[in-house]
C-alpha cells in the first residue's frame, strides 16, 4: 500500500462485520507490518546466503535431531548419500544409507557428543559410496543447541581425504622398498669385503701375492707376512 506522502508499505487487514438492526456495517482494521516483511526478508536473505555457502564448500556438512534423524545437509553431503537433493536426505538416518554398514560406528560417535555435550575432532573412518567403493573421511562433530543453550542434536563435517591417504601409503611403501634395496645393497658389500679378506689370506697361507692389500688389516698374525708385489 501507499502513504499519503508516497512511500509503499506493507499492511496487514482485518474485516468484521458488525450487524445492528439497521445495516451491517464492516469493520476494516489496517496495521503496518512493514518493519515484520523486513525482518522476514532479511531472515530469508541470510538463510540463502548461508545456504549458498555450505552448498559451494569442499566440506561435507550435515546435522541431526536428538534421535539421529538427519534434518539436512549439503549438496555434495546428499551425493555422497546418492541424492540428488538436500531434501531426500531430510527424516532418513544412516541405516537407510549407502554406508549402511558403517552405521552403528557413525551413530555410536554422535550419541557420545550429544550425551557428553563435548565435540570430537578428527575422526579418521572409511565409508561406502554409492558405486559400492570404500573412501576414507576426516570427520568431526559438535553438538548442537537450540535458542535456550539445550543440546537438540549433533553436527558434524567431513572431507573425503582418500587421495591423501594413498599418497601416503605409496610414499610408505617406495620408503619400505628403498630400505629393502638398501640393506641388499649393505649386504652384498659386506659379502664383497668378506670374500676379498678369505682371497687375501689364503694368498698368504700359499705364499701367493696378495690380492687386495688395503683388506690386509685384520687377518690375525698372518696379517704381518710379507706381501708380494706383482
Amino acid at each position: 500500500m501507499v502513504k499519503k506522502d508516497g512511500t509503499i508499505f506493507w499492511a496487514l487487514l482485518a474485516a468484521t462485520a458488525a450487524q445492528n438492526a439497521d445495516n451491517t456495517p464492516v469493520c476494516i482494521v489496517l496495521s503496518d507490518i512493514t518493519e515484520r516483511k523486513q525482518a522476514e526478508d532479511s531472515l530469508r536473505a541470510s538463510r540463502q546466503i548461508i545456504e549458498g555457502i555450505i552448498n559451494t564448500i569442499p566440506v561435507r556438512v550435515f546435522w541431526k535431531d536428538m534421535n539421529l534423524f538427519f534434518l539436512g545437509c549439503n549438496a555434495v553431503f546428499a551425493r555422497d548419500a546418492g541424492f540428488d537433493d538436500p531434501k531426500d536426505v531430510i527424516g532418513k538416518d544412516d541405516y537407510q544409507m549407502v554406508w549402511r554398514d558403517q552405521a552403528e560406528s557413525y551413530r555410536g560417535d554422535d550419541r557420545q557428543v550429544i550425551d557428553s555435550g563435548c565435540p570430537k575432532f578428527m575422526i579418521e573412518e572409511s565409508q561406502t559410496t554409492p558405486e559400492g567403493n570404500t573412501i576414507t573421511l576426516l570427520t568431526s562433530k559438535v553438538p548442537l543447541r537450540d535458542s535456550s543453550g539445550e543440546i537438540s542434536g549433533v553436527l558434524g563435517t567431513y572431507m573425503d581425504i582418500t587421495e591423501r591417504k594413498q599418497a601416503e601409503e605409496k610414499i610408505r611403501s617406495q620408503l619400505e622398498e628403498l630400505q629393502r634395496w638398501q640393506d641388499v645393497m649393505l649386504g652384498r658389500e659386506e659379502r664383497v669385503q668378506e670374500l676379498k679378506r678369505e682371497v687375501n689370506e689364503l694368498c698368504l697361507r700359499t705364499g701367493e701375492t696378495v690380492r687386495y692389500p688395503s683388506q690386509i688389516a685384520g687377518l690375525g698374525d698372518s696379517g704381518t707376512a710379507e706381501t708380494k708385489r706383482i
